[in-house]
């Protein structure tokens, strides 16, 4: 009941702040620990298209500047950034990738009416809470799941599938909703192995593996390890399509892989649309500041871009009638058109395949809905 009085309230309080004419938009990842990496994509995605929006005269008349915080992927510190940027009177925040710091910052967004954009969490529940300050560019859980699993069935009917994942919550998630999917099919879930972060030898589940005799392999695990797994199973001989995430799809990955070794190896992440002038403006900006395009970079700025094109619609700040404007309109991004549903998620996302080639990663086609 307090965040539904708090959103009202906010009609007339919750805006952006402005500082000497300058606008403040929060943006809050894991800018340092194991997931730092996730944090500077999503950095640079707000700060080129706050760029973009600056040279074009800026918000509503008033030039844009950006509030970062670090949440280092935990949920307290994460809780005590959101109070930050309620005390700062910041009235937007995009972030935070990890979904337990996402789901503890939320309800402090929700409390106080201040419109959280969120550009990495997958966990469903986030969006479940009734909490009207929510709104996810990234995709669901579910959503992600059924995309992996879709492709793997299509490529491998009737196969034998292996199921690996780590510990976190949201692969633990992304592992129940694919066995959930792959149950209503005709391939058969050999195994589902369970290693933990931090983990560097998976002799004993290669083994596991080599006896099963899996058609393909899906991992649904963070990049360190995934690499790792992947690597050795090259290595031992267990020459198997291996499918994943976009934890795939960081340099990281394909350093630890080799780039000779990455031939049956295929992640499925957000489809982009190369052809749309939005998409081919981002691609050149990105590449003129030599940066790579990943996950984060993109669904940060479309982000950014969509909470831009809302305030220009209602002319406002103001969080109640941007948010009224995003449940109710669709907006041309370098994703493509986004809309959202009345609980905040995104409506049917597009999701590609990707695979490194020659030490380059190559969107290889969309995924058949």
């Amino acid at each position: 009941m307090r965040a539904l009085a708090c959103f009202f309230i906010s009609l007339f309080l919750g805006m952006a702040t402005a500082h000497a004419g300058e606008i403040r938009l929060g943006v809050v990842g894991p800018m340092t620990g194991g997931s730092a990496a996730f944090g500077e994509q999503i950095k640079r995605g707000a700060q080129l298209a706050v760029d973009d929006i600056n040279a074009q005269g800026g918000l509503l008349g008033q030039k844009i500047e950006l509030y970062v915080q670090d949440d280092a992927c935990d949920p307290k510190q994460a809780r005590n950034v959101a109070a930050k940027m309620v005390n700062e009177k910041i009235g937007v925040v995009f972030g935070h990738w990890c979904t337990a710091a996402s789901m503890a910052a939320s309800e402090v967004y929700g409390e106080e009416g201040v419109l959280h954009m969120e550009v990495g969490a997958l966990a469903s529940e986030l969006t479940q809470r009734g909490i009207p300050t929510v709104f996810r560019v990234s995709a669901t859980d579910k959503a992600f799941a059924r995309a992996i699993g879709r492709y793997v069935v299509q490529h491998n009917p009737q196969g034998k599938i292996a199921v690996v994942t780590d510990k976190p919550a949201v692969t633990k998630a992304l592992t129940k909703y694919m066995q959930e999917f792959l149950a209503t099919t005709p391939n058969k879930v050999v195994t589902v192995e369970e290693i933990s972060g931090g983990d560097k030898d998976f002799s004993s589940i290669i083994d596991r593996l080599k006896n099963l005799k899996p058609d393909a392999i899906i991992c649904s695990c963070y990049t360190l390890e995934a690499g790792l797994l992947a690597r050795q199973l090259h290595e031992k001989g267990l020459n198997v399509f291996y499918y994943g995430w976009d934890t795939f799809n960081s340099p990281d990955f394909l350093n630890i892989v080799g780039k000779d070794n990455t031939g049956k190896i295929i992640s499925v992440d957000y489809a982009h649309p190369p052809q749309s002038t939005l998409y081919q403006q981002f691609y050149k900006e990105m590449k003129k500041r030599n940066w790579p395009i990943e996950t984060q970079t993109a669904l940060t700025y479309a982000a950014v871009k969509i909470y831009a094109d809302a305030v220009k619609a209602t002319n406002s700040f103001e969080v109640p009638k941007i948010a009224e404007i995003l449940r109710s309109q669709s907006f041309k991004t370098v994703l493509g058109d986004v809309r959202f549903e009345k609980n905040g998620d995104r409506i049917n996302p597009a999701f590609s395949t990707y695979q490194w080639v020659d030490g380059t990663l190559k969107e290889t086609g969309r995924i058949v809905q």
